[in-house]
């Protein structure tokens, strides 16, 4: 079976495809360009030494246009019309889980897999053994059906045990890295940021 993996160059998505190899599944990577606020040509250098050391394939899409569309807009409209935005829930449901899925067909994948801190049983999903790191709740606005099509490898392991996996099978480089904190898509203070556009008409 062919699973696409959504791959960042992150320490989370380089073990699940590693997880998912040892598993017996055919790896496909899929890195996708979403906004300015990471630096791609680092992350596709990682990605290109990761894809040699376990063995698989990967492709690359731009969906910039329709992430400034889907979450950053909607993150700085919501600020201007007095709400509380959740950008990382508007990010799953309709990037990470929604325009990724699009790309099964393209790839010829039948399954999709992400590095997230979640479990799913195909019909449900749950916590992840990870307290600390579960990321269920920022997963609420995906439709039920897209379970029965998606894996989350990393939903019965600690951060910690993703780490000490990375060491073990010579992705140092990964393990001990930055991890993303609060926007990811901002890599400065939001407050400038927001101060900037709210200046711009966005409807």
């Amino acid at each position: 079976m062919r699973v696409l993996v959504g791959i960042s160059g992150g320490v989370d998505s380089a073990v699940t495809t590693y997880l998912l190899k040892e598993a017996g599944y055919e790896v496909v990577g899929l890195y996708m360009k979403m906004h300015r606020g990471v630096n791609h040509t680092e992350n596709l250098k990682k990605i290109e030494k990761l894809s040699k050391l376990i063995g698989f394939e990967y492709f690359v899409e731009d969906v910039s246009e329709e992430f400034e569309k889907e979450v950053f807009r909607y993150f700085v409209k919501s600020y201007k019309e007095g709400a509380t935005p959740n950008p990382c829930a508007m990010c799953n449901q309709k990037i990470k889980f929604g325009i990724f899925l699009n790309f099964l067909e393209k790839y010829s994948c039948q399954k999709a897999a992400t590095g997230h801190y979640v479990r799913n049983d195909g019909e449900f999903l749950y916590k992840g053994k990870d307290t600390k790191k579960d990321q269920s709740y920022f997963m609420f606005g995906i439709k039920k059906e897209i379970l029965k099509k998606s894996l989350f490898p990393l939903g019965d392991y600690t951060k910690e045990e993703i780490k000490e996996i990375a060491g073990k099978i010579g992705l140092q480089e990964f393990a001990s890295a930055r991890e993303s904190q609060d926007i990811c898509f901002i890599p400065t203070n939001y407050i400038d940021v927001l101060g900037k556009y709210f200046k711009t008409d966005l409807k």
